[in-house]
């Protein structure tokens, strides 16, 4: 579960990395809804985050019912904290 959590913030810090103009449409409406998420959620641009979605997108099919058993273990061991923006469920890595 923690490897696929940091698998996904890699893919978030891949796209956050590339260079915009060099970007397919699809991905610059990412990058442009990653930048939204955080100002929206009033963090430094250098934390470490991701969605419940983008999380989810890393699991095999048979681990994504456990994601919620596995964030409150993780948020147990202070490795994520959980936060809320938009209807949405962040995830912060520590």
């Amino acid at each position: 579960m923690l490897l696929s959590l940091e698998k996904a913030y890699r893919n978030r810090l891949q796209l956050s990395k590339a260079n915009y103009n060099k970007l397919s449409k699809a991905d610059k409406d990412i990058r442009l809804a990653m930048r939204d998420e955080i100002i929206g959620l009033k963090l430094p641009p250098e934390t470490q985050f991701v969605s419940e979605e983008e999380w989810k997108k890393c699991l095999d099919t048979r681990m994504i019912a456990k994601i919620k058993w596995a964030s409150q273990h993780l948020r147990h061991l202070k490795r994520i904290k959980e936060t809320r923006f938009r209807q949405k469920i962040y995830y912060i890595l520590l």
